[in-house]
């Protein structure tokens, strides 16, 4: 490329990042760039290359941007001068592996069109009713497939599956709440659809259980009212023993609240402010998860403390990650102090902020249905001060301040 070009490149840069003069930035506008452009163009580019880029540290005449650096400034610019160069480009580039593609795909179809279909033998699966509201015991009807003696169910929460062979008719418990997929299984083959099932709380519903137990274990519910102070939710480990759990193992202590709405997943407003505890016996990661759940997706988002940011994770809808494969330092908290998480979700676009800063963004494209519910959940046991979930003009979907 061009080096003469690299000046107008930067120059979009800085007019597309809008905050001013190079020459004015701080260490913290750059970590907000490269967030940017990794956000945008999944190529991450370090505060140090930024920089150098941007003359605000010395450089030798001689050095030169790798071109994938190069690539996502532009990308991220819209700098369209080069742009098109690199796509024409990339385009006599790549002619000749589409035609192959092509080709391959016909010669597939037409031996797919050569040989008939022979589809599975299906059977059926149906929800005949449901009986409470956390717990749930939900009834099912079942049609095994032709020429099968057995087969089994996966009820959607992570619990054993359960053969099948003479019965017509089963029913199932889900201990916790949530939104659930059950389906009817022939080995790991698909054999009914799935049959969509909420298990609902009475409003606020707080609970523990221990981390990665069998999904068989036991949940403790826990009394909102004995756990609200000063319009504050913490259940304390003292409580907690008093329950009968053992708080020298990995507790998770959660907050739902489930039911059917008529409000969308795709526009809303989420508002929290919690802190989680700074010591618990075996836990070195602390872990916060905000999640709304729609009838067709989910919105998540997990918090961990200075350290574990490779635990880090986020779904939105089609979307997810983790910090394993990206850099989630921004999802890093302090659980010393209080954090601030807003999650505004606006026609499919995703911002959040925590603490007044952006600390994700991104749009997804397959809708996440119906709002049915929510759920903060803690390693440990941390304390929230409120709850806000509001549509997009502002009703009340479930909120929660705590007061006694």
């Amino acid at each position: 490329m061009n080096k003469n070009q690299h000046p107008k490149i930067l120059k979009s840069v800085e007019k597309k990042f809008n905050k001013g003069k190079s020459q004015s930035w701080k260490n913290k506008d750059f970590e907000d760039l490269s967030f940017r452009i990794h956000q945008k163009t999944k190529v991450l580019i370090s505060v140090a290359t930024l920089k150098r880029l941007f003359k605000k540290v010395k450089t030798s005449d001689s050095y030169s941007p790798q071109e994938s650096t190069i690539g996502a400034l532009i990308d991220y610019a819209d700098y369209q001068e080069v742009s098109k160069t690199l796509n024409l480009k990339w385009l006599y580039v790549a002619l000749p592996f589409i035609a192959i593609i092509i080709g391959t795909l016909f010669i597939l179809s037409n031996k797919q069109n050569q040989v008939p279909k022979q589809e599975a033998s299906m059977g059926k699966l149906k929800l005949l009713k449901l009986e409470g509201k956390c717990p749930t015991t939900a009834f099912f009807e079942f049609t095994i497939p032709k020429g099968q003696d057995t087969a089994s169910i996966d009820f959607g929460d992570k619990t054993k599956r359960i053969p099948i062979k003479d019965q017509k008719q089963i029913s199932h418990f889900y201990a916790y709440p949530g939104y659930f997929e059950a389906v009817l299984l022939s080995g790991k083959q698909k054999k009914s659809e799935h049959v969509k099932i909420i298990a609902p709380t009475e409003g606020w519903l707080a609970m523990s259980h221990y981390f990665k137990e069998d999904q068989d274990g036991r949940y403790y519910p826990i009394p909102l009212s004995q756990n609200q102070k000063n319009g504050i939710f913490h259940a304390t480990p003292k409580h907690l023993n008093s329950l009968g759990i053992d708080t020298s193992k990995i507790v998770e202590v959660r907050l739902d609240n489930f039911q059917s709405t008529n409000f969308s997943g795709d526009s809303f407003q989420y508002k929290t402010k919690f802190k989680n505890r700074s010591f618990w016996p075996a836990i070195r990661c602390f872990s916060v998860y905000l999640s709304i759940t729609g009838t067709d997706g989910s919105v998540l988002f997990k918090f961990v403390n200075e350290g574990c940011s490779t635990y880090g994770e986020y779904i939105i809808g089609e979307k997810s990650g983790d910090g394993r494969s990206e850099d989630l330092s921004r999802f890093v908290m302090n659980q010393n102090n209080w954090m601030n998480v807003t999650i505004v979700n606006e026609n499919k676009t995703i911002v959040v902020t925590a603490n007044d800063s952006i600390v994700f963004s991104d749009n997804y494209q397959k809708s996440i249905g119906k709002i049915i519910g929510t759920t903060l959940l803690f390693h440990g046991s941390g304390s929230v001060d409120y709850i806000h979930l509001t549509s997009a003009n502002n009703q009340s979907v479930f909120c929660a301040d705590f007061n006694e």
